[in-house]
């Protein structure tokens, strides 16, 4: 909490390791107050992500600029109020600009499930793609089963290739976002939202951030943080 950037993990080629070398494993872990990114991360992996909330950043939330990456029941609830926040909270990219202005290419991989995305920029929209033209290298990204707040031309919300049963720009209802309880309320739309497919994957994680239990009435909440009345 309180720095600059919450987590940086960056391919470093004069650390004499190959492309994807890195794996950063990201769980149970709350990345808050950060005066630009919670985590920013360049042709790296991060496979193993889950039961994490990301909040109140002035940037981007998540900034991933190619790499591998799979996040279940996380939460990102950036209600940034240092200063007006003109970056959504989400970045993904296939490319990374350099000091040059020329632009190196990585592939990206993102799979974000059972989460969920929202906060308060006055366009109210959450998520930017930033693909670089004139590339072959790979970009496939995806949304299943998540709450996000979505507004963008740019951004198809019925493109299956993208989105698979989503809730889009609904209030998750959060208990208190001033004080940073990203637990649900009881009529939140999270609630039992969530697919039990993607608890029980490999590894399985059948509690939540708190250690509750995310199955005991059969269908998770989306997010970190299992509703228990």
């Amino acid at each position: 909490k309180n720095a600059n950037i919450g987590l940086q993990a960056e391919y470093v080629p004069e650390l004499g390791t190959g492309p994807l070398g890195g794996e950063l494993v990201l769980t149970n872990t709350r990345i808050k107050n950060m005066k630009s990114m919670g985590l920013y991360a360049v042709n790296y992996k991060i496979n193993t992500c889950y039961n994490n909330i990301i909040s109140n950043c002035g940037s981007y939330a998540l900034a991933l600029l190619g790499g591998n990456y799979q996040f279940r029941h996380c939460t990102v609830a950036n209600y940034w109020s240092g200063s007006i926040r003109t970056e959504p909270s989400i970045y993904l990219s296939n490319g990374k600009p350099n000091s040059d202005k020329s632009i190196t290419a990585y592939p990206l991989t993102f799979r974000f499930r059972n989460g969920i995305v929202y906060g308060n920029k006055q366009d109210e929209n959450e998520l930017e793609i930033g693909r670089v033209k004139d590339t072959l290298v790979g970009f496939d990204w995806k949304f299943e089963n998540s709450l996000l707040k979505l507004k963008n031309e740019e951004i198809n919300p019925e493109n299956s290739s993208h989105f698979n049963t989503m809730i889009f720009n609904k209030d998750p209802l959060f208990v208190d976002v001033f004080n940073q309880s990203y637990g649900l309320k009881s009529e939140s739309p999270a609630r039992n939202s969530g697919n039990p497919d993607f608890v029980n994957s490999f590894p399985p994680i059948p509690t939540d951030l708190l250690g509750n239990n995310r199955l005991s009435d059969q269908m998770p909440d989306m997010g970190a943080i299992e509703y228990i009345p």
